[in-house]
């Protein structure tokens, strides 16, 4: 669980997340579907990265 040090200081990698995000968001400007459609895709992205691997349905055996 997230403390609230942690929030506070998030690690380099996560604040350079973060700008590359901002600066495409800036670079996509007032295209709101093409910000919403990356804001999505960035939420997909964020959400399997933070999961751990789970196993493919091929790899399970009966």
């Amino acid at each position: 669980m997230l403390q609230s040090s942690d929030i506070a200081n998030p690690p380099p990698e996560t604040l350079l997340r973060i700008i590359a995000a901002q600066t495409e968001i800036a670079r996509l400007g007032l295209d709101l579907g093409s910000v919403m459609a990356y804001v999505a895709d960035q939420a997909i992205y964020e959400v399997k990265r933070s999961r751990p691997h789970r196993a493919q349905r091929n790899d399970v055996t009966a």
